[in-house]
């Protein structure tokens, strides 16, 4: 089992730097390892996003009979903050873990991540916007994949929605407090050249 594991990251991993490789032999683009590592581990975060949201998928055809027969395939909502509420009124701090906090940290570290790698994502109201896009397109691709399918294996949730925006403001929020330890840390590693820094859009 490691050893698929493995297989599959090493893979991933190769992807990632073919990838990387041609874009910025073609594009001619500067850039640092702290970039490429940054770069590297925002790639893996989206990975292990698609595979928590995504997977596993229902596709054996009993199971799916199974689910639509017992009724217990997913339920959608459309009513903002009747799911956290639902959640609350079982009084089960595990539940409440899974479901509350883990939406919430989901979208984390794409709040944490975007200042450092596009500019354009430096105002507060622009991470708001990317993290709605990004929970959104995650419960998009979800129906899709349930109406293919033919079960709801997974719910639109418009309490994900919030809460995964939500996390995002607070990634956005932590790199935010930390910038300017940050910002010495990378002037101790540029020097004077100040590379970093303009690659990873610190300059105030």
């Amino acid at each position: 089992m490691f050893f698929f594991v493995e297989l599959h990251l090493m893979a991933l991993l190769g992807i990632y730097l073919t990838v990387t490789l041609c874009f910025f032999y073609f594009r001619k683009k500067e850039t640092t390892l702290i970039k490429q590592l940054i770069n590297l581990s925002f790639f893996i975060y989206l990975i292990l996003l698609i595979k928590v949201t995504l997977f596993p998928i229902p596709i054996d055809k009993i199971l799916i009979k199974s689910m639509l027969e017992t009724d217990t395939a997913a339920k959608t909502n459309l009513i903002p903050f009747a799911t956290m509420y639902k959640t609350f009124d079982y009084n089960n701090m595990d539940l409440w873990i899974k479901q509350i906090g883990g939406n919430i940290l989901l979208l984390m570290p794409l709040g944490f991540y975007a200042p450092l790698l596009w500019n354009q994502v430096k105002k507060f109201k622009n991470i708001i916007i990317l993290g709605f896009l990004a929970s959104f397109t995650i419960e998009f691709v979800q129906t899709l994949i349930s109406l293919i399918i033919g079960v709801t294996y997974r719910s639109f949730d418009v309490d994900d929605l919030i809460l995964n925006t939500v996390g995002a403001i607070l990634g956005f929020g932590i790199i935010k407090l930390f910038l300017p330890i940050l910002i010495k840390v990378v002037k101790t590693i540029d020097g004077e050249s100040e590379k970093n820094m303009k690659i990873l859009n610190l300059r105030r």
